[in-house]
């Protein structure tokens, strides 16, 4: 029997299409397309804005997070099972309760505390009538300043002994922790630092004597039957001299700052850099011959306790500015007021000032307008904060938290990535120079003495 004779065969169906396609080619293909059809990518193209911002969020000014130092102490401390720490709730703003709660971590670390656990901080409400009440016995969750997922992956990674409690509730199994045992870690040590009295001095032997309170204070315990320990807030008490120099430098990156105020500071900082044709990038070090971040503590608050004025402030930063070769000026300030003085002043001696609302006044950022209206005082501080990082050159006043926060962090950079220290013999000013710290990065204006008592801010608020 021979091959089919159908007209369906294969060599004609062969031919058949080719005709079909080729007229079909000839009456629908338009000069200079291609004959096979193109397909959009599904892939999201962002923005500059969008792009300028994820940048941000993935880059530290001080480089990847490094949690070998963190590790390496947890494995040096002699555990204690079936102790845990509870760290009571923290009042301030940012600077006050960062430090606080990494004080607190600190001495539960040196306890021994984390075979068993600690019971994650709250933040307490700062009162709505005055920037001044702080105690408000109203608190928030941690996350309220914090990524609650960053801190308790890097300690758990760290630190595996680790159980960490999201509240007190968490313990409503364990009996044995329903009565709770206060002590102030400070207390127990019998000297304090001779020039930053707030720390403890001879931090290696503070361990003797929380145990030597314990047993006189606390049932045995065991981790079948733990004990729970309360510290209160502890702000400026454990002493960088006590620690390598490198766990100095990364102690602090466990408290990263909350996404969306990030991506608030990252948005003015994209507004700034478009606005004054920057070119910032935020992927390196720190840019020089940039703008200068200016802290203008003059608020209520400040006011109330006596900090310096408005015009020691101004004075002290403009001409910082002009040695500093900088004629863009990124203010933060919580006095309106004071910051239209400001502006007017430095535009006589030929130097622009914005701020983060003038950099977000346009259209282009509404939302973002929309998301700052709902936060508070302090988190708009914590905006700040995140820009004043980048700056060319930053200049504080040595009675905040907020702008040695700023200053030191930015130390980092300035010691390689370790810590350096800073003290009556490594301040980095001259005689008749009215900062009390200035490296190549940040100036802190004061009295070189520390006035006595600020000498804690340099040697014991983590960077």
């Amino acid at each position: 029997m021979g091959p089919s004779k159908s007209p369906f065969s294969p060599p004609r169906l062969f031919v058949a299409l080719l005709v079909v396609l080729g007229t079909t080619y000839y009456l629908f293909h338009a000069p200079g397309q291609g004959i096979l059809p193109s397909f959009k990518s599904d892939v999201v193209q962002l923005t500059p804005k969008e792009l300028f911002v994820k940048q941000m969020l993935e880059e530290e000014i001080d480089g990847p997070y490094n949690l070998e130092p963190l590790a390496a102490l947890c494995r040096n401390k002699e555990q204690a099972p079936g102790l845990i720490i509870k760290c009571k709730a923290v009042p301030g703003g940012m600077g006050n309760v960062r430090n606080m709660m990494l004080n607190c971590y600190r001495f539960a670390i040196e306890a021994g505390g984390l075979s068993s656990g600690i019971i994650v901080p709250e933040i307490m409400k700062r009162g709505e009538d005055s920037l001044s009440n702080l105690f408000t016995d109203i608190s928030y969750p941690f996350e309220h300043f914090f990524e609650l997922p960053h801190f308790t992956t890097s300690f758990r990674t760290a630190c595996p002994q680790i159980r960490l409690y999201d509240s007190q509730n968490d313990l409503w199994d364990l009996p044995s922790t329903a009565k709770e045992h206060e002590v102030d870690p400070q207390s127990l040590s019998a000297k304090h630092h001779p020039v930053a009295n707030t720390l403890i001095d001879e931090a290696g032997q503070w361990r003797g004597a929380f145990y030597k309170w314990l047993n006189e204070t606390a049932p045995p315990f065991s981790e079948s039957r733990p004990v729970l320990v309360s510290f209160p807030p502890q702000l400026l008490r454990f002493p960088f001299k006590y620690d390598t120099p490198e766990f100095v430098a990364t102690f602090g990156r466990l408290l990263l700052i909350r996404e969306d105020v990030r991506k608030l500071a990252a948005t003015v900082l994209y507004s700034l850099s478009s606005q004054y044709n920057l070119s910032l990038n935020l992927s390196g070090p720190i840019q020089q011959e940039k703008f200068y971040g200016a802290h203008l503590r003059t608020a209520s608050d400040a006011a109330a306790v006596g900090w310096p004025g408005y015009d020691m402030q101004a004075t002290n930063y403009l001409n910082s500015a002009l040695a500093s070769n900088l004629s863009l000026i990124y203010l933060t300030t919580g006095n309106p007021v004071d910051a239209a003085r400001f502006s007017e002043t430095a535009a006589s001696k030929g130097i622009t000032v914005t701020t983060k609302d003038a950099l977000l006044a346009g259209e282009e950022f509404e939302f973002e307008r929309e998301v700052m209206k709902r936060l508070s005082w302090d988190h708009l501080g914590m905006v700040d904060f995140d820009v004043l990082l980048r700056a060319s050159k930053f200049g504080g006043m040595f009675e905040s938290s907020f702008s040695w926060n700023t200053a030191l962090r930015r130390h980092v950079i300035v010691s390689g990535g370790s810590w350096q220290e800073i003290s009556p013999e490594n301040q980095g000013v001259g005689e008749d120079d009215p900062a009390c710290f200035d490296d190549a990065l940040s100036t802190v204006f004061g009295p070189q003495d520390m006035g006595g008592v600020r000498w804690q801010f340099p040697m014991g608020l983590y960077p």
